[in-house]
């Protein structure tokens, strides 16, 4: 697992890790792209989500770069699992999308609960989730996406 949204690589280092993943023989990359710190994923329905979200324009990836990433490993008989979480850990979204999170209050009236998870309770979140995963369903062709997990 390498955690691109808290330690963005360049993809030439990504690249050298899955050589050494295939020679020690795992096939599985699993690459955490988003989290509440950075959005490094380049989205070409969204481009705002890392145009706003990524630490700098510097530090993001671009569709080809991913497409080289997947393909790389696929030749190395390496799957990639990207992993967006969601419904928590999404404060990165809320640079391009503000109305995304959901407001919780606390007990002296503030907001400050949890202001990194989305509104379940509003149905354009719903349109742009669908939009959002569809787009990242073409890109990586694997059966499986991970969408993280709060403990």
């Amino acid at each position: 697992m390498i955690d691109s949204s808290r330690h963005f690589l360049p993809v030439g280092v990504l690249l050298e890790n899955l050589d050494l993943m295939a020679h020690n023989k795992m096939n599985v990359f699993h690459w955490h792209l988003t989290d509440s710190e950075s959005f490094p994923y380049t989205s070409a329905k969204y481009p705002n989500l890392s145009l706003l979200g990524a630490y700098t324009p510097a530090h993001t990836y671009s569709i080809d770069d991913m497409k080289k990433v997947i393909d790389y490993a696929r030749l190395r008989g390496i799957r990639t699992i990207p992993e967006f979480d969601t419904p928590g850990h999404t404060g990165s979204w809320s640079h391009a999308f503000p109305a995304l999170l959901s407001l919780c209050y606390n007990t002296n009236g503030q907001i400050n609960q949890l202001p990194n998870i989305i509104d379940a309770s509003l149905e354009a979140n719903y349109d742009i989730l669908n939009n959002f995963f569809t787009e990242a369903l073409a890109l990586f062709k694997d059966n499986y996406m991970h969408f993280g997990g709060m403990n």
